[in-house]
């Protein structure tokens, strides 16, 4: 049976980046490594992927437990954070080579996945006298996490725009239409308290309001909902706008 070990959190593993260069040292293991074991090596610090033989990505060498990567790429700089995954039998501290073209067939961790940042780019949404929803699903599959941005924009005093982030553990899961709120009863909950710091959103009146957000985990949902709540109570044309961006680790 193959078992992954992610360098720096199993087995008492450690990697360590020469500052100003493009290597990386591998501490603790107790075999030597070959390449073709390893499922992804990804700076995230950097937001780089080195190496994803399913992605087919694969722009560094090993001699020994030694990486070095690709001049192509930046440098490294002490404090980087890398993910690097690798494949070993269960049981064993060593690896069979006879293995080699099962573990290839099999090659394609989740966690070595990332997504292009989405950009949620809306203005002038809703009407004269009137409150509407728009809303982004996320269904998360094997993401570990989600970071992001968010700006939203009122340009006079008629007009409210609310940020709210949702979550759902169902998947048959369904959203309200546009002139809807979320009840508890559709069993969709606001995360918007861990997640901006308030529990009833972001809401901005003739005003612009911005900051970064993070998702930790959301693996333990099925989905999350960015939510945006357009309210007008004047006769005048809507004049608001909501910039979020959020990418997929």
């Amino acid at each position: 049976m193959i078992r992954k070990i992610i360098v720096g959190s199993d087995l008492n593993t450690s990697y360590s980046v020469t500052n100003d260069d493009r290597t990386i040292t591998l501490s603790g293991l107790n075999f030597t490594p070959i390449i073709e074991q390893f499922a992804y090596i990804y700076n995230k610090t950097q937001d780089v992927l080195y190496y994803a033989p399913a992605k087919g990505v694969a722009k560094c060498t090993l001699s020994g437990s030694v990486i070095a990567i690709d001049s192509s790429f930046p440098v490294l700089v002490t404090g980087d954070e890398l993910h690097i995954q690798l494949w070993i039998p269960s049981g064993s501290g060593g690896f069979d080579n006879d293995q080699l073209a099962t573990l290839v067939s099999i090659l394609n961790p989740c966690y070595s996945h990332y997504t292009d940042f989405t950009h949620i780019d809306e203005d002038n949404e809703g009407s004269q006298n009137d409150t509407k929803y728009t809303r982004h699903a996320v269904e998360m599959a094997s993401f570990k996490r989600i970071t992001g941005s968010y700006l939203i924009t009122s340009d006079d005093t008629h007009n409210d725009v609310t940020l709210n982030i949702f979550a759902t553990c169902k998947d048959d899961y369904t959203l309200p239409d546009e002139d809807t709120a979320i009840a508890d009863s559709d069993e969709i909950f606001s995360i918007s308290e861990s997640v901006l710091g308030d529990a009833a959103g972001k809401t901005i009146n003739n005003d612009s309001l911005g900051a970064l957000f993070n998702i930790s985990d959301p693996r333990q949902y099925h989905a999350v909902i960015f939510e945006l709540k357009y309210e007008e109570d004047n006769t005048a044309a809507p004049a608001n706008a909501a910039d979020v961006r959020y990418k997929l680790y």
